[in-house]
């Protein structure tokens, strides 16, 4: 390898890194697709950092670090997968059941490092690490698993496409993930199934998509938050498969008993997790009740706690601003402002006039 294909297998790696690390942090929050795109990315990434390493011969160096072992394949099609959800199904939630996915990829990374570690400190090896039956499980399982969901992609992408009211851009980014996933999977099956020497072509597909990847982001910064193709239906039509009643229930015993609206920058979404209900149908459900938004909604618990909490003796030593950060809000310019919203005065104003 020459020293030009080196450093820009370098950059593409590090590039790769540095983009799953922002599309990762920058997601957990919103508890959105972006997070299993990161994954794959990371994947990506740790395969072309592991080829400059071994051009440098930092495998066999004495204290090398294995990152090369965090790169299991297992990882991409559950993460694909996932991926696939977010971008077909709007009323699908990660849940705690799919952690089951990883399994596979996490008992992988135990292990090899387990033997590593077991190699390099006591020259033992894990004899089972040879046998055909891993070699099936690390090897043979993934690509047997990416295709099916590169088949259940192609599906739902061209059922949705023809029925679903998206805008172009939108249904050429699906595609485009779709075609260069494609691509790969059928160079790996060729690589490492049919050992075609095919390896330099996957090589130089991932170097290209991570430094694609990585300047699509300075010219579009929302391009990777994904939106789905699913038909465009009503709100009704979406959330059939849910209790109204029951949900309106837990909904309210979770900030009238809980008092989950104490929380500081309490978003939909954490609200939807305590309930393992989607966000999308919570915000609905608010709507639809209420007549009110999501924030509106939460910040008149925290308005009605404050006024309760100035006729509290045990608060009488607070002043109104430490009552209001007490009762879960950020500050005390937003507090005034969404008091006098929905009381139609300023605190001082309300407080005022009902002390008289």
């Amino acid at each position: 390898m020459n020293t030009l294909e080196a450093i820009f297998l370098l950059l593409s790696g590090c590039q790769g890194i540095l983009l799953s690390l922002v599309l990762i942090s920058s997601s957990i929050k919103k508890r959105n697709a972006n997070i299993f795109l990161g994954f794959i990315l990371t994947l990506c990434s740790i395969e072309l950092l592991n080829v400059w390493a071994m051009s440098l011969r930092y495998h066999s160096s004495t204290n090398a670090f294995p990152f090369w072992l965090f790169g299991s394949y297992l990882i991409l099609p559950c993460s694909f997968w996932v991926f696939l959800m977010y971008n077909t199904n709007t009323t699908f939630r990660f849940q705690k059941k799919h952690l089951l996915l990883f399994v596979p990829a996490l008992l992988e990374i135990v292990t090899e490092f387990t033997s590593f570690y077991l190699r390099r400190n006591t020259n033992v090896s894990i004899p089972f690490l040879k046998s055909p039956v891993w070699f099936a499980f690390t090897e043979l399982l993934p690509i047997v698993w990416m295709v099916g969901v590169l088949i259940q992609y192609t599906f739902l992408l061209r059922k949705f496409s023809k029925q679903a009211n998206q805008n172009l851009a939108n249904l050429s980014k699906q595609y485009g993930f779709l075609i260069v996933f494609s691509v790969l999977t059928v160079l790996w099956i060729a690589d490492g199934i049919l050992h075609f020497q095919v390896y330099a072509i996957i090589e130089s597909i991932l170097c290209m998509f991570l430094f694609v990847m990585g300047y699509i982001v300075y010219f579009q910064p929302d391009f990777f938050e994904t939106t789905s193709v699913t038909k465009s239906k009503s709100a009704e039509e979406l959330f059939t498969a849910y209790n109204d009643e029951d949900s309106l229930l837990r909904l309210k015993n979770l900030l009238d008993q809980d008092k989950l609206y104490l929380k500081p920058r309490l978003t939909v979404d954490d609200v939807a997790e305590k309930l393992n209900l989607p966000g999308r149908y919570v915000s609905y459900l608010i709507n639809k009740k209420f007549q009110s938004n999501f924030n509106t909604f939460v910040n008149g618990y925290r308005v009605k706690e404050v006024l309760e909490r100035l006729t509290d003796p045990k608060e009488s030593h607070k002043t109104i601003v430490g009552i209001a950060l007490d009762s879960g809000f950020n500050s005390k310019s937003s507090f005034n402002q969404i008091f006098k919203t929905i009381k139609g005065q300023t605190p001082s104003e309300y407080i005022s006039e009902n002390q008289k």
